[in-house]
């Protein structure tokens, strides 16, 4: 199992809603601040560096969050689709609820206490 601060890069398990809106949030807050620091010091051209690591984090936490729904990453497909898929897609990752219980990515989020055993029932 690794380290739990590379959870966050990894996209396998389950991310809770909360959780993954904020995640998302602070994500999207220091993609923003390392591009425009870069643009700033360095050049508009250096700004590539910051796009495939923070879309890399991006997928992965939606994956996250797809796997807490019980459905497959390869759903993020959807996105090609225009308009439709864009919304769909939001609506799983922030509005809906992940599934109650063990799934087959694995035990439920909302259940799990650092530190404690899972609760049963």
């Amino acid at each position: 199992m690794p380290a739990p601060a590379l959870n966050f890069l990894l996209p396998a398990g389950r991310l809770r809603r909360r959780t993954y809106v904020a995640s998302t949030a602070v994500v999207a807050l220091l993609g923003i601040a390392a591009w425009a620091a870069l643009e700033t010091w360095v050049s508009y051209r250096a700004t590539w560096f910051v796009h495939l690591p923070l879309l890399w984090l991006l997928f992965a936490l939606a994956c996250r969050r797809l796997h807490d729904r019980d459905h497959s990453a390869l759903r993020l497909l959807l996105l090609l689709i225009p308009l439709l898929g864009p919304a769909w897609i939001a609506v799983e990752l922030v509005l809906l609820r992940g599934s109650r219980g063990q799934n087959r990515y694995g035990a439920d989020p909302r259940r799990r206490r650092a530190g404690y055993p899972p609760i049963s029932g």
